[in-house]
């Protein structure tokens, strides 16, 4: 009897998982790699549970899921919106959970109810959410590969920011870095080093040979 309740519950929960996605706008694909439905299910959940309500996301959305980081973070200011709901994520477990279940065919269950929780409560947050939950997936993809995007804190304010992971950029959100006061680490760096050339009196060579690479033997 206990085995057959907990099939009933994890059915029930990929159920109540598909429709949630579903809601928040989710591809078909995107709702079968998170629980496991087939596409057929999943097309009956969406006429049953999600066509013609009052607050019907619109249209479905078709086709392959954004990948381009870069056009995402395109539009003024959605690189500091994207970075709070990264660091919503982030604060959930999700990048972290992902991480261990990447190997799996199926994405855990809890992984996408955390991630509609994430989602839910950026929309709720933000007047006027610009961001998409297959454009959030893409933005957690890239962050996991840990090539294009990486999730760090602010050294003054503690926020969330999104940076390049090979870049010399500063570690600093907009707000900080717009005072003035956030220099970049190479910036730095050189002006330690000038300050330093400066200090070290200059040595006048009276050598005939000056200038002259000299033999190392």
């Amino acid at each position: 009897m206990r085995v057959y309740d907990d099939r009933f519950a994890r059915d029930q929960r990929k159920h109540e998982l598909a429709v949630r996605l579903l809601r928040l706008e989710a591809r078909n694909h995107t709702v079968q790699r998170y629980t496991g439905l087939r596409e057929a299910r999943v097309r009956s959940l969406w006429k049953a549970y999600c066509e013609g309500e009052n607050e019907s996301p619109g249209p479905r959305l078709r086709g392959p899921s954004p990948y381009r980081v870069d056009i995402i973070l395109q539009p003024a200011g959605m690189k500091a919106e994207a970075a709070a709901l990264v660091g919503i994520c982030q604060a959930l477990g999700i990048v972290q959970k992902a991480e261990r279940s990447r190997s799996s065919s199926a994405l855990d269950l809890t992984i996408g109810e955390h991630l509609c929780d994430a989602y839910e409560l950026y929309r709720e947050t933000v007047t006027s959410p610009r961001i998409s939950l297959e454009q959030l997936l893409c933005l957690l993809a890239a962050v996991r590969q840990g090539e294009e995007l990486a999730v760090e804190r602010c050294r003054h304010c503690e926020a969330f920011i999104l940076i390049d992971p090979f870049g010399l950029a500063a570690r600093a959100c907009a707000a900080c870095a717009a005072d003035g006061s956030v220099q970049a680490p190479h910036t730095r760096v050189a002006e330690s080093a000038d300050a330093s050339d400066e200090a070290q009196p200059a040595q006048a060579s009276d050598s005939p040979l000056s200038g002259i690479q000299q033999t190392l033997f």
